[in-house]
């Protein structure tokens, strides 16, 4: 039989499962009233062990934790639970709580916990599946790359560059990605580069067809390497007239290019297959 009685108050559940940050406490505030047999309140320190249980009789203890000296003043006291033995349980599920005060047996009924209501909040969040969409109205800040797997859909990304996007959401893009494109000018020599058609050539090299629109001619730049930096030829197709708007531009199966293209003089589409072969020494590197 027990020789004093409880009636207790539980705080601020503080530990919320599955959360791995460090400054979250993991620890429950606890306070209780502590009277003797006769209801007359305790006015001494005495040693309390606490136990959390998934049941609310029997079993066997997930957690316990004995507080040797709690102070009791008029019968009030405060503990934190986890303070000596921290707590680590998921609270996935409902627990009870077990209160033994000095050499008395553990005292009943045990009490069950109940959520703070910021904790109830949380578990709606824990409840979410990994698909779920956020809103953007409830992103503030910058996310940064690392803290991002698989995809995003339906995404307007900030930043005022290419490579500032780049750097706040993607962690390791390839060195081909924005942050390092080479811009290199092919061909200067009056108002050119109307219309342009690229392909890449069996080398790995682009190839572009396009329109000088101040001599009306269909003109086509080969690049000496992948970023057009050095070596390129350019070469003056077709000079019959105004030609050379809306080139299509394809590598043939022996390498060379076949070009499509509109005629404004004689107002007919062309294909320029049998020229660029006639002028296959013009571009060089084809072949």
């Amino acid at each position: 039989m027990n020789s004093r009685w409880l009636s207790a108050w539980m705080f601020a559940l503080a530990l919320l499962g599955g959360i791995a940050q460090a400054q979250v406490p993991q620890r429950i505030n606890y306070q209780g009233y502590l009277g003797n047999a006769s209801g007359q309140p305790i006015n001494a320190p005495v040693q309390m062990v606490f136990k959390l249980y998934d049941v609310a009789s029997g079993g066997t203890a997930l957690w316990t934790e004995t507080q040797a000296s709690v102070a009791v003043t008029n019968g009030i006291f405060n503990v934190a639970l986890g303070a000596v033995t921290p707590i680590t349980l998921a609270f996935d599920q409902p627990y009870w709580l077990g209160v033994t005060v000095g050499t008395d047996a553990e005292m009943t009924p045990r009490q069950p916990l109940a959520s703070n209501p910021y904790a109830m909040r949380a578990k709606q969040a824990d409840g979410l599946a990994p698909s779920a969409p956020v809103a953007g109205s409830q992103v503030t800040g910058t996310i940064a790359g690392s803290q991002i797997s698989g995809s995003l859909t339906n995404a307007t990304l900030g930043g005022n560059t290419l490579a500032q996007v780049q750097g706040q959401f993607v962690a390791g893009l390839q060195p081909t990605s924005v942050a390092a494109n080479v811009i290199t000018t092919v061909d200067s020599t009056g108002l050119v580069g109307n219309y342009a058609s690229l392909t890449i050539d069996m080398e790995g090299r682009p190839v572009i067809a396009y329109f000088d629109a101040t001599k009306s001619d269909l003109k086509v730049a080969k690049c000496g390497n992948a970023n057009c930096s050095a070596g390129n030829t350019v070469s003056i197709v077709d000079s019959t007239g105004n030609v050379g708007k809306y080139p299509s531009l394809v590598i043939g199966v022996d390498g060379l290019p076949v070009i499509a293209y509109y005629d404004a003089t004689n107002v007919s589409g062309k294909q320029g297959a049998s020229t660029l072969r006639a002028s296959r020494p013009l571009i060089s590197g084809h072949g």
